[in-house]
Order: C-alpha cells, then structure tokens, then sequence
C-alpha cells in the first residue's frame, strides 16, 4: 500500500494501481524517445526517394556519360569496269552498214617504155609491140585524130594531179567508152588509160611528146 498526501489529509493508494501508472509511463516515455531518434536519423539521411516497382534505384544523382557513337565500317565495293568506248569491229561493221570486200590485188603483167606511132600496137603482148588490127593490134597514133584504139579497146585521160591506181584506170577507161584522144592539148606528165580488146588495163604516162612518134612510160595489169 502506498500512503500519498492530499491537501491535510492523508490518502491510501493501492499498490497495484501505483505500478500500472508508473510502467504506463515508462512505455510512453520510451515511445517518445524512439520516435525522437527515428526522426532524428532520416532527417540526417535525407528525405527517403521512392522505388517504382520494376525499377532499380539510381546508384547516384549525376547523369551517366552518353555512350561514344559507334562507327561502322563499310567494306568498298569491288568497282565495276566501265566499258570500253571503242566499239567492236562487229559493232562498228553494223553501224557502217555491210562490208566492201577490198580490191583484189591484181598482178602487173609488164612495166616499161612504150613508143605509139602510126602502127597498130597491141598492149596485150610482153612487151607490147606492134601487130596488126587482124591480129590484135588495138592502139596506134594519127596526125590528125590524135590516140585511137580499135576493136573493143576504150582509151580516157586522166586529169588529176595523183597517180592513178588500176581501179582508177578501169573505172575511167571502161567509163568513157571512148575510141579517140585528142593529142593537141595533152602535156608531158599527163596519163593517158587504156582497156584492151582482151580486158586489160594500161596506165601510159606521157614523157615524150613527138611529132610522129610519142614515148610512155607503160604498167600493163593481167587480167
């Protein structure tokens, strides 16, 4: 039992009753005491920062370095061959339109001095001589008519400056068709082309001009 002064009087507490109320506040003291240290350690910690569920919290506050921009690197490609700008002879042959086969090459059958006078001579003999019209003399000189050539031979000047070729020759002498030259205005150096009876070609440069007589300087072709 315990005795406890009220005013003049004295008054009787139970025991019991004293012991509750004293451990009553020994819990309510300590209460106050835990939550003293609890706020006293987060304030020093810092405000607490939420977890989002899934999330792992940052380690620190300072941003991590942006990762370095990766480079790639391309293997070149192989380089392709431009194609040739000259055409092939094919393609050049198609776009020219068809081939012209090249002259045949034709065989010179004599190459030498040849005198034209009032005879019949005849081209076709190695060396050309002289023959009569019956039997093959073709050519032959006139005062008055100039050149002449008989039977089926044809006779042509040739008035360029360039030698002519045996092409040349055929073409003009089988052009003209013609069987008399006249001799007033032909000049040393000139040539004179001949298509025999017997199909061949002569090419007569003049070097000697005459009076009755008049010298060459002969290519008779072989046919």
């Amino acid at each position: 039992m315990v005795v406890a002064t009220q005013g003049s009087r004295m008054v009787t507490v139970p025991t019991a009753w004293f012991w509750g109320v004293a451990g009553l506040l020994v819990v309510l003291i300590l209460m106050v005491v835990s939550l003293l240290v609890m706020v006293v350690s987060r304030g020093s910690d810092g405000p607490a920062q939420p977890v989002v569920a899934g999330e792992s919290p940052s380690p620190s506050s300072s941003p991590s370095p942006s990762p370095s921009p990766s480079v790639e690197l391309q293997t070149p490609e192989p380089e392709t061959p431009m194609p040739s700008a000259e055409p092939s002879p094919s393609t050049a042959a198609s776009a020219s339109g068809p081939t012209v086969p090249p002259a045949t090459e034709v065989s010179v059958q004599y190459q030498g001095p040849f005198v034209l006078d009032s005879y019949y001579k005849d081209l076709d003999l190695v060396p050309p001589a002289r023959r009569s019209l019956t039997a093959g003399g073709e050519l032959w000189y006139g005062r008055y008519k100039g050149f002449n050539a008989d039977e089926d031979a044809s006779i042509a000047v040739w008035n360029e400056r360039s030698v002519p070729t045996y092409e040349d020759c055929r073409h003009v002498a089988t052009a003209a068709g013609i069987e008399t030259v006249d001799t007033h205005d032909l000049e040393e150096g000139q040539t004179v082309c001949v298509l025999t009876d017997e199909g061949r070609i002569a090419r007569l440069k003049l070097v000697n001009k005459g009076f009755d007589e008049w010298g060459f300087d002969a290519t008779v072709w072989d046919n």
